[in-house]
């Protein structure tokens, strides 16, 4: 049977879908995260060969690629998408196109009009495609001190950090992250993570991000703070990326993706829709609806098929989709 792999691969994550020609989902796969400018290339096209190969394996026929579409994180640069691509046919040995992996989260979504995506996960990353197809990955222009769920994760700690010291109030963050790491007092805390067993934590602070979207949820100054200054910087970025794809005058849809948008508090997603509006008040926000998966499947059925996609196709794909839980929870 021919078929196209699909491929998305971030930090936290790879997964891969197979699905036929005619866009129908045959299987899914999922590997450990990789960022080949950060871990290194091999690890990053293991973890893809993983997901791969356990999407082929659950099809349980005789699937024969004919393209792969792959979203990857840490592919920012021309000659990235090249070198990347050249792996993947390698790999696979079938045409391959690769882009960014926010790119991969906007095509999810999204094919005609301006349209962007704000994708905030492990980091964060903003991709742009203007009506006249004209397209845009912020990449490296955003501050490492913007970097999704590891920032968040580290301004939580640095306010029980200075509330701990007297010099900002006192903040629910301190009881909660101090329960997360089973310590008893921050000096304690501060200890074990900077010279003690917990030293390696401080290399992955991502997953203490939703204690922060709980003490938001709960009324707590400081966590909504974090939430909110990180949000604030997620629509400066992009209304600087409109600025340069001439955008500011256009209508544009920005879908929200990446599991931060996932939180509960309504804090990050309030003050990012609000900048938005503010640097253009043609912009519609939205939840994304699918996960970015899809969309590098899209890319690899416009592969296969050398340009735009029967409606058919696109369609049945979306549709199945939302049958084995590539639709993200808060999509609409």
């Amino acid at each position: 049977m021919d078929c196209i792999l699909g491929i998305d691969q971030g930090a936290s994550g790879t997964r891969a879908l197979l699905a036929d020609t005619a866009g129908r989902i045959l299987s899914c796969g999922a590997a450990g995260g990789g960022n080949q400018s950060v871990s290194g290339l091999p690890e990053a096209l293991e973890e893809i060969r993983k997901a791969a190969e356990q999407a082929i394996r659950a099809a349980g026929e005789d699937a024969e690629l004919k393209a792969v579409g792959a979203g990857i994180a840490g592919c920012d640069f021309p000659c990235e998408y090249e070198m990347l691509r050249g792996k993947l046919e390698d790999i696979f040995h079938t045409p391959a196109h690769v882009v960014n992996d926010c790119m991969a989260a906007l095509r999810a979504e999204s094919s005609a009009g301006g349209s962007a995506v704000i994708c905030v996960g492990s980091g964060l990353n903003i991709g742009l495609k203007a009506k006249d197809g004209r397209k845009f990955c912020l990449g490296y222009y955003i501050d490492d001190a913007f970097q999704g769920g590891e920032s968040i994760a580290r301004q939580a700690l640095r306010r029980v950090y200075e509330a701990d010291l007297g010099i900002a109030p006192a903040t629910a963050l301190t009881g909660r992250i101090l329960r997360h790491f089973g310590k008893q007092s921050v000096e304690q805390l501060m200890e074990w993570l900077i010279i003690g067993e917990g030293k390696s934590v401080q290399a992955d602070l991502k997953y203490l991000a939703p204690v922060v979207d709980e003490c938001a949820l709960e009324g707590d100054p400081a966590a909504a703070e974090i939430l909110a200054e990180f949000g604030r910087a997620c629509s400066r970025y992009a209304a600087g990326g409109m600025a340069r794809l001439g955008m500011l005058e256009d209508d544009v849809t920005f879908y929200l993706s990446g599991g931060i948008f996932k939180f509960r508090s309504s804090v990050l997603k309030d003050t990012v829709t609000a900048g938005l509006l503010e640097a253009n008040r043609r912009t519609v926000v939205r939840d994304a609806v699918y996960e970015p998966v899809v969309g590098a499947a899209l890319i690899g059925l416009e592969t296969f098929a050398g340009g735009a996609l029967p409606e058919q196709a696109v369609k049945q794909l979306h549709e199945n989709a939302g049958t084995i839980g590539l639709v993200r929870q808060n999509g609409n």
